[in-house]
């Protein structure tokens, strides 16, 4: 489990934390600031805590660029607690990190105002003690300067926590937006799922006899552990009850802290679950035309852990629908090709059976064939008969799609 070492008192504290948990310091120390030059948002803002922060394209990154000539992970930014300050490193040999203008090819130390740049996105550095005095100095009337100050600084946190919020999941969209199969695509959105839930693995279920009296089952389509890693054990237990509250919720996520809720069901007890994250994926059914839970994400953490991040809820109720769209998109992808393939398979059966008339049409013709015929000629145009039907069909078929 990672940590946050408080840089005033020492504390150790989880990595969702804003503050101390021992001397309620700040851990918010510092942000990013987009200038505006690329796919990020004019003045949009990430946070800097007293850890290690990645830059990157993809979603293991704890900053997500979602701009294609970004690397995979480009830069990291490290405090160092000595000098309680950060230093930037470059994570690839790809061109396009500078720091006010010098290409970046060794670890910097960052001061404020200091400006970054990947490829096009360019960032201003800034130590939360700036931010917070440009935030004091909004409103000051009938407030003492302690007040002052920690006023502004759970307003600057909050601001920061959004903002970050946001640009994940537009960093996800991105993700999802490069899947090239359904798997891939289905890896991503557990990659997601994890990575706003902390949990340790996470399962893509598609839900088989969810309209029916008979008892639900399970395939799984894609299992991943956390740190966009393959899951090594698989093994699983859901109850149908838990599976029944999927079913009958509408899409509504799902999230069972049993420390924090002070609710732990048997399925949690027998397992050792801290907690339980279920998101819906909905699909609309090729039979009905209705909108039906298709598929769902489970992830879980074991006993001992961490809680769930306070927000998480909002940001899985977001990758439910997108998720949800998206798997929508490949699933009539899917139906295509698969169509396609049919076709395919069709044209190529014609293309033998032509073939093969033509060279017993030649040999019907010869003299020889004349007297002892293997085939006569109404069969020749019975087999004719049936391959206009087959291009027929094939026809429609090609036109209904």
């Amino acid at each position: 489990m990672k940590t946050l070492v408080c840089p005033e008192c020492g504390a150790k504290n989880p990595e969702e934390e804003n503050q101390c948990t021992k001397c309620s310091a700040d851990l918010a120390i510092g942000r990013l600031i987009s200038r505006g030059r690329g796919v990020i948002s004019n003045k949009l803002v990430w946070t800097l805590k007293p850890g290690s922060h990645t830059i990157g394209r993809t979603i293991g990154n704890t900053f997500i660029i979602p701009n294609a000539s970004i690397p995979t992970t480009a830069a990291m930014i490290n405090f160092n607690h000595d000098e309680k300050c950060f230093y930037i490193y470059p994570m690839s040999s790809m061109k396009g990190v500078s720091v006010n203008g010098t290409k970046l090819t060794g670890k910097k130390k960052l001061s404020d105002a200091d400006v970054i740049r990947f490829v096009v996105e360019e960032f201003e550095f800034q130590s939360i003690k700036h931010a917070v005095a440009e935030k004091a100095v909004e409103s000051t009337a009938g407030m003492s300067p302690e007040a002052v100050v920690a006023a502004a600084a759970e307003k600057v946190t909050h601001a920061y926590a959004v903002a970050s919020n946001l640009q994940r999941i537009l960093g996800y969209i991105n993700e999802f937006q490069d899947a090239q199969s359904i798997v891939e695509l289905a890896e991503k959105l557990l990659d997601a799922v994890l990575d706003v839930t902390k949990t340790r693995r996470a399962f893509f279920f598609l839900i088989n006899n969810a309209g029916g009296s008979e008892e639900i089952t399970l395939d799984e389509l894609a299992a991943r552990a956390a740190g966009g890693q393959p899951l090594q054990n698989k093994s699983y237990d859901i109850s149908q009850s838990f599976l029944q509250k999927v079913l009958d919720g509408h899409g509504m996520v799902i999230v069972q802290d049993a420390l924090r809720e002070n609710v732990m069901t048997r399925t949690m007890f027998q397992h050792q679950l801290r907690a339980i994250v279920c998101v819906p994926i909905i699909l609309r059914s090729e039979a009905t035309g209705e909108m039906e839970t298709s598929g769902v994400i489970y992830a879980d953490n074991f006993l001992p852990t961490q809680d769930l991040p306070q927000d998480c809820g909002t940001t899985l109720r977001i990758l439910s629908q997108i998720g949800s769209d998206r798997m929508q998109q490949w699933w009539k992808l899917e139906a295509k090709q698969l169509q396609i393939d049919r076709q395919r398979e069709v044209v190529a059966h014609v293309t033998e059976e032509l073939a093969a008339m033509a060279r017993d049409f030649e040999a019907w013709q010869a003299p020889e064939a004349q007297k002892n015929p293997s085939e006569s000629l109404e069969e020749v145009q019975h087999r004719v008969l049936s391959v206009q039907e087959e291009l027929t069909a094939l026809t429609k078929a090609e036109d209904g799609a």
